[in-house]
């Protein structure tokens, strides 16, 4: 359901007047409820927004109105749900190495921040006691 909020978010972005961003608030709703759903969508956005300001290049997704395109998964797309997943177990290693690749080289730890908060949200997390600081 992550990756379908952070679809629409991107969708959102590249075709403003789509206000897709809609769409990421109702999936939201109707994967984690009214209230929680709202949560995590919110902690989506501010998890993508800070990776955006870190990198140059485009997020790479695909098309969460294209029936085929969404059936893929774009390695953008995986890095962030990757880290998201990493940040929610406690591997620490892996979220340090992927954010960095993800931010392109540029520091990763205002999107970290906002994943972390994100994954307090999330059920069945399991986070790491110490905060996840990029070195």
């Amino acid at each position: 359901m992550l990756l379908a909020i952070l679809r629409y978010y991107c969708f959102s972005y590249a075709r403003p007047n789509s206000q897709a961003w809609e769409e990421a608030l109702a999936a939201a709703e109707k994967a984690f409820g009214s209230e929680l759903g709202g949560v995590i969508a919110t902690g989506m956005m501010r998890s993508f927004k800070a990776m955006r300001h870190a990198r140059k290049s485009c997020f790479e997704f695909a098309n969460p109105f294209c029936a085929c395109c969404r059936g893929h998964l774009r390695s953008d797309e995986r890095r962030m749900i990757g880290i998201i997943s990493a940040v929610r177990s406690g591997n620490r290693c892996s979220v340090q190495s992927e954010a960095l690749i993800l931010c392109e080289g540029f520091d990763p730890q205002p999107m970290l921040h906002e994943i972390e908060r994100l994954a307090q949200h999330l059920p069945g997390a399991k986070l790491a006691r110490r905060r996840m600081v990029f070195r």
